[in-house]
Parts: C-alpha cells; sequence; structure tokens
C-alpha cells in the first residue's frame, strides 16, 4: 500500500549482503505501477553478469510495486520467481500521511487524480477527497491480494513495532538464510536518497473527523467475507 512504509522496508530490504534495488516499471508519477516484462528481462542480465563477476550483489534484488493482484500479475510472478511481501497499514493512517504527501512533495498518485491546485487544499477537505476517492483502490487492494495463495502479508504496525523480527518473516519467506548480525547491519544502515518515512508513528489517523472514518468504514461493508481489521476498519 502506498504511505505504508513500503520505501522503508525496500532499503531496508536492498540493505542486505548480496541485494540489490531494481526497477521493474518504465515509470511512475500517475501510472499504475504494473510489471513490466522488458524490466524484468533486463534485470535477468544483470543477475547475469554479476553472478559471471562474482560480485557481492548476484543474490536477489528487490522491487517495490504499489500494485493489485491479477492473473496476469501472478502469472508474471511465477515465471520470474517473484517473491510477493504485501504490506499494509491503518488506513485512517493512510489518510493522514497521504495529504502530507501530496502536500509537502507532489500530486502523483494512480489510486486518484490530483491536480497542483489540490495540493493546497484544506486539510479537511483533502481528507475528504481522500476518503472519497482513494480508498476505494486501497480496499481493491487489499481485497485482491487475498487471492493469492503464495504473499507474505505485513502491517506497518507490525514493522515499526520490531523491525527485526518482521525482517526476519520476510527473509524465511523468502528462503534467505541469513545471520542476525546481516539483519541488524541492514536496519542499521544509512539508507540511499531517504526513506520517505513522513513521520512514522501510528494512530495520526484517530484525528480524522468522523464522517470521514464513518465512510471509510462504510467501504469494509461491501467485503463481508474477509477480516479487515488489520486496517483498522
Amino acid at each position: 500500500m502506498p504511505k505504508s512504509g513500503s520505501t522503508f522496508l525496500s532499503k531496508t530490504l536492498e540493505s542486505l549482503p548480496g541485494f540489490r534495488r531494481a526497477r521493474l516499471v518504465p515509470g511512475y508519477q500517475r501510472r499504475e505501477q504494473e510489471l513490466c516484462i522488458d524490466r524484468l528481462n533486463a534485470e535477468i542480465g544483470i543477475s547475469e553478469k554479476l553472478i559471471a563477476e562474482g560480485t557481492t550483489l548476484s543474490r536477489g534484488y528487490v522491487a517495490q510495486h504499489h500494485i493489485r493482484f491479477s492473473g496476469p500479475t501472478d502469472a508474471i510472478m511465477r515465471e520470474y520467481r517473484i517473491v510477493p511481501i504485501v504490506l499494509v497499514r491503518n488506513l485512517f493512517d493512510i489518510v493522514q500521511s497521504l495529504r502530507d504527501h501530496l502536500a509537502d512533495t507532489a500530486p502523483y498518485m494512480s489510486m486518484a487524480y490530483v491536480s497542483e491546485e489540490m495540493r493546497h487544499w484544506p486539510e479537511e477537505q483533502m481528507h475528504r477527497f481522500l476518503a472519497d476517492m482513494a480508498m476505494p483502490w486501497y480496499f481493491n487492494f487489499f481485497r485482491s491480494w487475498q487471492d493469492c495463495p503464495d504473499k507474505l502479508l505485513i502491517s506497518y504496525e507490525e514493522l515499526m513495532a520490531d523491525k527485526p523480527a518482521a525482517l526476519r518473516r520476510i527473509c524465511d519467506h523468502a528462503g534467505i538464510e541469513l545471520s542476525e548480525d546481516d539483519i541488524i547491519g541492514a536496519l542499521g544502515a544509512e539508507p540511499k536518497g531517504g526513506t520517505r518515512l513522513n513521520k512514522g508513528v501510528s494512530g495520526r489517523g484517530e484525528a480524522l473527523a468522523p464522517e470521514v472514518k464513518d465512510r471509510i468504514r462504510h467501504f469494509a461493508k461491501y467485503y463481508t467475507d474477509i477480516d479487515c481489521s488489520i486496517l483498522g476498519v
């Protein structure tokens, strides 16, 4: 999920011994971050070259995507042996963090269209907009990944509460053999280009107006077949 700590997590995984960061899309901004076959094939070439050279970055790569699950995505992940780690967060907190990002950084996102002028809206107006226009995408994202049997679901709250334990769960799920020192080292490494971890705290969404929170809870009522409590609703 966007604003769920995914940049922090991917940069931490990138710092694990033998790993590098990969870009599996042709571009970002307002584009849906679907996996790109050309980029995947390019990464195979990079991996083969690194292995031939015997460098320390030949173990694998990590790629960060805001992407919903689908049949084609499943087929691509299986063909290219991609291990999906699905990161989610309390949706009320996401609204707060997303608003901060739009106001302070850029209007680009794929979940809903935000113009330059809209970035300067009052907080309450942007909160209402995000609840109505962006949150349906988040429920789409969460519900779609329920159909993926090979995923590992991690919450932002779990990650922030115990980063080494969360990282160990991810490595075990992906079959990556690492020592505790490797994990502690990755968490202590200086991230390249920042982590976009706005304030890095949970519970900010409790300050949202009651009608905004009620609107988000309303969307959850459509998915009676799944438990949305991990999203705070």
